[in-house]
């Protein structure tokens, strides 16, 4: 299954159809400008359908914090969603990149150590969630 990938734009969102719990309500207008802007991409399927986007907006700090959006049709195609992020990952803007993933998500924790993120000893308070926090050197070859 070929999939391919483009830089993100808001518009891939009006076929985006997401997975349960994802919160495609956090992405204001003032957000969307501001990931359009940074290093952000959609994936999709042959049949033109957005499947996963992603990216990471960076803080003051010098961290970059990785964002994502699973479609509903995703699941099925994880194994060349996988290889596309991998391969995006090595390209990143930066050495490290920070993402926080529910702790009852035992499916999103094992993709991110796939992606080589490493579980850090820190949680997070997002839109009232705790999230555990996981970072990656962009630079690691995985």
């Amino acid at each position: 299954m070929a999939i391919r990938v483009e830089p993100f734009a808001r518009q891939h969102l009006t076929s985006f159809e997401p997975a349960p719990g994802q919160r495609v309500d956090l992405l204001t207008r003032g957000r969307l400008t501001t990931i359009e802007q940074s290093w952000s991409f959609t994936a999709f399927d042959e049949d033109d359908t957005p499947l996963l986007c992603a990216g990471a907006l960076p803080d003051p700090d010098g961290i970059w914090h990785g964002w994502s959006l699973f479609s509903v049709h995703a699941a099925g195609r994880m194994v060349a969603l996988t290889r596309a992020v991998l391969f995006l990952l090595r390209h990143t803007p930066s050495d490290r990149i920070r993402i926080a993933i529910e702790p009852s998500s035992a499916s999103r924790r094992r993709w991110a150590t796939m992606m080589g993120f490493d579980p850090l000893s820190r949680t997070q308070t997002i839109a009232g969630r705790r999230l555990e926090l996981y970072e990656r050197s962009a630079r690691c070859g995985a």
